[in-house]
């Protein structure tokens, strides 16, 4: 792939929906305790390493489902500079494809849109050298639970076999829904796979978005970020990628990271919103017609 200097940013705004049509939209948070694996950024038995702030990872392929949709839409954020694509630029990332579509998991396709192998095509993953972002996983809990065939591992470990290897950062998904199919429990069964996937890909980083997110950073639906959610996870992804994969050193040695090297972010020490040097990054043009309708403002 060659970088070019055109924006795509291909995504629809289409809602999140698992392929059964429910959703968990009431009730409030079902008490469970945060997860017990680390996510301060360095593991148990080590120490933090110097951090800059800055990624290795300077092309990234993105994959996203609605709630990445959020991160990169201008009615969501109205500021450029606090917009997905800018704060992975501020990390570092200077060529970044981001591909996002609600409703989207690894095997189905919602209303006939592209699924995460969709995106992942071999032509691709077959000569791309940066990292993959996979931020997607809320549809194949939702669809593992309401009656799919393709187990939460196998989701896994054909979107791990088709990144051949190179650094993927996968943030764990969570909601505050306490029934429907987009239920935290689903979520957290999705949680604990991937865990136990970092076991099986050596390349594999965790971010633990659920434990540093606000639940009042979510939407009425109990899925979604408001604003504010969705200005803190852009630039929180970005921060995660830093430290899961940061430039000048080896893979983090812990298997799930958090947004803040050696601690967990608190209102002190969150980004400060706006924080971005400028919002200027390149993305892979990979598809000539997205790339025109991303330019003329259309919706693809």
């Amino acid at each position: 792939m060659k970088p070019s200097p055109a924006v795509l940013c291909l995504v629809s705004v289409l809602g999140l929906s698992a392929c059964s049509g429910d959703r968990g939209s009431d009730g409030s948070r079902n008490g469970e305790s945060k997860a017990s694996t680390s996510n301060s950024g360095t593991s148990a038995n080590s120490s933090p390493q110097p951090f800059n702030g800055k990624t290795s990872c300077t092309d990234v392929v993105y994959v996203g489902d609605s709630v990445s949709v959020g991160m990169v839409s201008k009615d969501q954020i109205p500021n450029r500079a606090e917009r997905l694509e800018a704060r992975f630029a501020n990390v570092g990332v200077k060529n970044l494809y981001v591909n996002a579509s609600g409703g989207r998991s690894v095997f189905e396709r919602f209303m006939n849109r592209p699924n995460v192998m969709d995106v992942l095509t071999p032509k691709l993953t077959s000569t791309f050298k940066g990292c993959y972002v996979i931020a997607t996983g809320t549809n194949d809990a939702a669809n593992d639970h309401t009656g799919s065939n393709m187990k939460i591992r196998q989701r896994i470990d054909t979107v791990m076999k088709a990144t051949k290897g190179r650094p993927v950062l996968w943030p764990l998904p969570a909601t505050i829904a306490t029934n429907g199919s987009y239920n935290d429990a689903y979520m957290r069964d999705m949680d604990a796979q991937l865990r136990d996937a970092t076991k099986r890909y050596p390349n594999l980083r965790l971010y633990d978005w659920r434990a540093e997110r606000e639940e009042e950073w979510v939407e009425g639906d109990r899925i979604h970020d408001d604003r504010l959610g969705s200005r803190y996870r852009a630039a929180m992804y970005a921060n995660a990628l830093a430290v899961a994969f940061p430039q000048g050193r080896p893979a983090n040695p812990s298997t799930v990271v958090g947004s803040a090297w050696g601690k967990k972010p608190s209102p002190a020490n969150r980004p400060k919103l706006p924080s971005v040097k400028g919002d200027a990054v390149a993305f892979w043009a990979g598809d000539k017609k997205a790339v025109e309708l991303y330019e003329s403002g259309r919706k693809p």
